[in-house]
């Protein structure tokens, strides 16, 4: 057993080679020495220790300790890292501490507790965490819910954890979070994707074999309203050429060209569009046709 503390100012960082030599220590005491971080090679010479209390010291950067620490000491069974202002246990993650069963870490500043590190620790049976400044959302869901129904762990006054995030939440108990929300019904998801899927195919099938003419209807028109759309807006654009287009049967034609042109075009002073006069020669009718009611305001 070797206890260091220190009552001053403490070490800041211990040597990576301090415990060099001492293959048969089985239980360390670092407390109170204001480390700020741990060396990869600070228990490479003790692989028999299993039991490590690093409390009341000051890791406070995320690299303070990593997983690396870890390594040599697979034997560890008993993690003391309380008051140390340690914001995650994630470098727990990939220490290898299969063997570890008791993890105790109050008045830290841990906010989210992940299932990745819970699935990290198969054997831990014994967790404390009071005391530290918990988010109440879905990050911590699993979190709450393994240590409600996990019977081989025993998270020591679980009623006493509180929220510190959100501000609303400030106070109250986590177990007062709806955790219901958070979860995800994958296979009700998977149902109703799968169900509007089904019923989209059937529909499309039923349209192509009964309703094949109305829509290829439906298209065209379509295709038309939007040409139409376009051409009336470039038209709008660049002004009318004529005020109306007049479209009459030949035997109203004497009637078109002795009262409706001289009254509107040289009383009123309209410009109308007339086929035998405005129409392009060569250009089909159709086309003719077209081109003056777009180029006019009125039909």
């Amino acid at each position: 057993i070797l206890s260091i503390h220190s009552q001053r100012r403490g070490f800041g960082k211990i040597p990576s080679n301090l415990l060099q030599g001492l293959t048969s220590l089985t239980m360390f005491y670092g407390g109170r020495m204001n480390l700020n971080n741990l060396h990869p090679d600070t228990f490479k010479s003790t692989p028999n220790l299993w039991f490590l209390d690093l409390s009341k010291n000051v890791f406070t950067d995320d690299d303070s300790i990593t997983a690396e620490v870890f390594h040599p000491i697979p034997k560890l069974s008993r993690l003391i890292i309380s008051s140390a202002q340690i914001h995650s246990l994630n470098f727990l993650i990939n220490a290898n501490l299969s063997r570890l069963l008791t993890l105790r870490a109050p008045e830290n500043k841990l906010d989210v507790i992940n299932q990745t590190l819970i699935q990290s620790l198969p054997h831990l049976t014994y967790l404390d965490l009071q005391k530290n400044t918990f988010t109440c959302d879905c990050n911590n869901a699993f979190f709450i819910n393994w240590a409600l129904t996990r019977n081989y762990t025993q998270v020591i006054y679980l009623n006493r954890y509180t929220c510190s995030y959100p501000l609303s939440l400030r106070g109250k108990s986590i177990l007062d979070m709806n955790v219901e929300s958070c979860n995800v019904n994958i296979d009700f998801i998977m149902f109703v994707v799968s169900s509007v899927v089904v019923m989209l195919t059937l529909l499309g099938s039923f349209i192509c074999q009964f309703l094949h003419w109305q829509v290829l209807y439906a298209y065209y028109l379509f295709l038309a309203f939007l040409y139409d759309s376009k051409r009336k807006q470039m038209h709008q654009q660049h002004g009318f050429k004529y005020d109306a287009f007049i479209s009459y049967n030949a035997q109203d034609e004497p009637w078109v060209v002795e009262e409706l042109i001289p009254n509107l075009e040289d009383e009123q002073g309209w410009r109308l569009c007339l086929h035998h006069r405005d129409f392009e020669p060569g250009r089909s009718i159709i086309d003719n046709i077209m081109d003056g009611i777009y180029s006019s305001r009125k039909t």
